[in-house]
């Protein structure tokens, strides 16, 4: 293959990004021979060298986060202070961020916000089915965020979403401690 071993080892630990020249190289060496595989392990290293649509959106908290999110195919969450931000409607999500980020300009607040919109976008998507699983603190529920009229479209919100079977694949489960 005139690749050291060095290179092999680095490689296969992911220490070293892959080109599609090694991956197929690769492949013959393992004799992996299914066109299927090999097609899909080349896809793959393709979108490797692909930022995520989150470094578009500037400086965002948890892009390492938002990254394993987005490859995830579930996803577990506690949340006892506030509704999670999968979750959330648009109104409550800014306010969350106003309240916990008092410091935070107009700009910063809409483009956090529209990191956590877009990452809801993820979850509905129905070609990539995603199971979310939240257990909340009652508190969360009764903790006003924003104003009354909020807290009110987000409980309505999540009322109509509780229940398994989301359509666009998701799937949810809500527990309330």
């Amino acid at each position: 293959m005139l690749i050291s071993q060095p290179k092999i080892s680095h490689l296969e630990n992911g220490r070293r990004a892959i080109k599609p020249r090694d991956v197929r190289d690769l492949c013959a060496l393992y004799h992996v021979t299914d066109p299927q595989v090999i097609d899909s392990l080349m896809q793959m290293t393709k979108e490797a060298d692909q930022q995520g649509w989150w470094v578009a959106c500037g400086e965002v908290p948890y892009p390492v986060y938002i990254g394993l999110e987005t490859a995830a195919a579930s996803v577990r969450s506690y949340e006892p202070l506030v509704i999670p931000g999968l979750l959330q409607t648009p109104a409550y999500a800014a306010a969350v961020i106003e309240e916990t980020i008092p410091l935070a300009t107009a700009e910063q607040i809409a483009v956090r916000r529209e990191v956590r919109l877009r990452r809801q976008s993820r979850a509905h998507h129905p070609a990539r089915p995603f199971h979310l699983s939240v257990v909340l603190d009652e508190s969360a529920l009764r903790r006003v965020v924003g104003s009354p009229e909020i807290m009110r479209e987000q409980l309505e919100y999540l009322n109509r979403r509780c229940h398994v079977g989301w359509p666009g694949g998701m799937i949810f489960w809500l527990i309330v401690l």
